[in-house]
């Protein structure tokens, strides 16, 4: 009964499960059917949406179409009014409307309409476009030039860096030819044609030609590159014709080579012409074409140059084109014409100087009152003609200075260095002192050693006065070049050192070298004074009897001092030659008196008397001038010093232990034979 219930209840349950299952199927069939409706009905609603977004394209498109209508007819009456007032600024925003607009509206509906505007957007505002910006380059307005930019951006029109360059180019090469026309109604065919001074007129035509050139407007309105592009397009393409025609013009109305083939080498009586004369000889017309010339070179190169490195103060970068090479060669020509000049300047100067024909002809009546002045150089200007070559000197060094070219400055300063002073102004250096340094013009009555002044003296010492003052001037115009200069090459300030430190050390050599022959020349005014010192015996009783009786007095030495009496050569002559004189007569006296010496005899007193007088003579000339010239008398000490020796033991013993510098071994056998009274 039991398992019967059981078995029941099972069954039942199975019959449960069953029905859920079916139940569950028939809720799955209904999802799928709602899913599949709302599928279908998603469908529809996706292509009503679909139809209403074309729909609201339809209508902006529409609202576009109507909208660029309205624009087109506002086009139609804004763009004449920007074209009347020039407004680019306007004309931009118009012509970008255009833009927009083109692609959208219905041409149909509006055909005049459209071509019109067309009209007015692709030829007048392009037109308006190119004139305001060739204005704008022309005025060198950034601000304008950046807003024709834009507007050629949107026009869609060629506003490159090429135009500006064909802006530039158009507007100079104009302005070009109204200023050669204007040049050539004021130049005369030839030099040789004008009827007043020359006006430097074709330098004058050269700088208007670079003034064309505005390169610091320029700069404001584009980068280095460009505006180092555009320079040397201007330069080499447009300005440089008229630039070489400019040159050209110059050298056929100067004709500087015709002119000196004309000329030939002059011939003078007067030797001091003679000596730096050169192979042409210009009178005073044809100096002035020649300076008038080498201004206009001068001052074309200045400014050339001046020009160009303003540019580069822009550019940062060099600029090099072909025409610097002309201005080059003609500088060469410069260099070789302002030689000649000088020459000639220089040799005007020496003719035309009172001074210079004074002192070569010797004007004795003239030289007379030189006598009463104590410092004869300053007498009567007779310096002046050195002042006026060496202040020419100095102008014409900083006039090749200022053409900014350091080879040819370097190069015309080294032919100044060479030539002009050391080899002209040491010709007439060396002329005026062989005239009057000759041994015959030396006697009392003339060129002597006199306590009293002489027209003669004077004379001469005026002479060394002037001439031994060059390195002076030297010196002065070392400092009077770099006073004005600022800053020079190196390659400049090594020729003007080279120039300077090797003519002082020339001309003090000569000065040196021609005192020292005055010297010697002196000294055979008073050949007599030594001729009594010859004629003396140092081994006579009687010099010995007198020496012992302390009844000595100075033999020869105060003859000496009375002989060689300085003062008025101390009062006249400028104080580095007075201290060179006594310097060269101290050696000579020492060289003279050491010969007489050497030919004597001597005993012991005679030796001893003549080694005090030789100190005495030392100490005068020493206290004639502050140089030491007691080492002149060195080797006649020691030879007088050997002398007092006792025994020639003891003149051994000296000589090996002082003298053996001085006093060779075969002098000092020539020196122990003088003592007879050891023998």
């Amino acid at each position: 009964m039991l398992d019967a219930t059981k078995l029941l209840e099972e069954q039942s349950e199975i019959n449960l499960d069953i029905q859920d299952l079916v139940k569950l199927k028939q809720d799955a069939k209904s999802i799928d059917d709602n899913v599949s409706k709302i599928l279908v009905q998603a469908n529809k609603t996706m292509k009503v949406f679909e139809s209403l977004k074309y729909q609201k394209r339809n209508v902006e498109l529409l609202m576009n179409t109507l909208n660029s209508f309205l624009e087109l007819n506002r086009l139609k009456e804004s763009i004449p009014l920007a074209l009347k007032d020039k407004n680019i600024e306007k004309s931009i925003k118009l012509a970008q409307v255009f833009t927009e607009i083109q692609p959208i509206i219905i041409k149909e509906f509006c055909k005049d309409d459209f071509l019109f505007v067309e009209q007015l957007v692709k030829k007048d505002l392009v037109n308006l476009q190119k004139e305001m910006f060739e204005l704008a380059v022309k005025q060198n307005n950034l601000d304008q030039i950046n807003l024709c930019s834009q507007l050629a951006k949107t026009l869609q029109v060629d506003c490159s860096f090429d135009k500006i360059k064909e802006i530039h180019s158009q507007e100079i090469r104009q302005q070009l030819k109204n200023l050669e026309e204007q040049f050539f109604d004021k130049l005369p065919i030839q030099y040789d044609l004008l009827q007043s001074q020359y006006k430097f007129t074709i330098g004058e035509h050269f700088i208007q030609i670079l003034e064309t050139i505005k390169a610091e407007e320029y700069a404001k309105s584009m980068g280095e590159e460009a505006f180092l592009q555009l320079i040397k397009h201007l330069l080499e393409n447009i300005c440089s014709p008229f630039l070489i025609g400019t040159i050209k013009k110059l050298q056929g109305f100067f004709e500087i080579d015709k002119m000196l083939k004309s000329t030939s080498k002059p011939q003078f009586d007067n030797s001091l012409y003679q000596s730096i004369s050169k192979t042409y000889y210009l009178n005073e017309k044809q100096l002035q074409r020649l300076e008038d010339y080498n201004l206009e070179i001068s001052d074309i190169a200045q400014q050339y140059y001046g020009f160009i490195d303003h540019c580069q103060k822009f550019s940062k970068q060099e600029i090099k084109i072909k025409f610097g090479d002309i201005i080059t060669e003609q500088l060469g020509y410069y260099l070789e014409y302002s030689k000649i000049k000088m020459n000639q300047r220089v040799l005007q100067i020496i003719q035309n100087s009172q001074a210079i024909n004074s002192l070569w002809n010797f004007d004795k009546i003239k030289f007379h009152h030189l006598v009463a002045i104590k410092d004869p150089l300053m007498g009567n200007g007779f310096h002046q003609w050195l002042e006026e070559i060496f202040y020419l000197i100095k102008e014409q060094i900083l006039e090749f200075y200022y053409t900014n070219d350091p080879i040819i400055t370097s190069a015309f300063i080294n032919f100044v260095g060479y030539n002009l002073i050391g080899e002209d102004l040491f010709q007439i250096s060396l002329q005026l002192y062989h005239r009057y340094l000759k041994k015959e013009y030396f006697t009392s009555n003339s060129i002597c050693i006199s306590e009293e002044p002489t027209v003669h003296n004077s004379f001469i010492i005026l002479l060394f006065n002037i001439l031994s003052n060059i390195p002076n001037y030297l010196k002065t115009l070392k400092s009077q070049i770099f006073s004005e200069i600022q800053q020079p090459k190196q390659m400049i300030t090594a020729a003007i050192d080279e120039m300077i430190e090797s003519n002082q050390k020339r001309f003090q050599k000569l000065t040196d070298e021609k005192i020292k022959q005055l010297a010697d020349y002196l000294k055979n005014t008073i050949s007599n004074t030594y001729d009594e010192i010859k004629s003396l015996s140092f081994t006579s009783n009687e010099l010995v009897m007198k020496e012992q009786e302390r009844e000595y007095t100075k033999l020869f030495s105060g003859q000496f001092k009375q002989t060689y009496k300085f003062n008025i050569w101390q009062k006249q002559f400028n104080y580095d030659n007075y201290e060179l004189l006594i310097y060269h007569s101290s050696s000579i006296a020492a060289k003279n008196l050491e010969v007489i010496i050497m030919q004597k005899q001597y005993h012991f007193i005679g030796a001893i008397l003549v080694e005090k007088e030789i100190r005495n003579i030392v100490n005068y000339f020493q206290s004639l001038c502050t140089t030491n010239v007691k080492q002149q008398f060195n080797r006649l000490q020691l030879v007088c010093e050997t002398l007092i020796q006792e025994k020639y033991a003891d003149m051994d013993e000296f000589h090996s232990s002082v003298a053996i510098q001085e006093i060779s071994l075969q002098d000092m056998k020539k020196i122990k034979l003088l003592r007879v009274d050891l023998q």
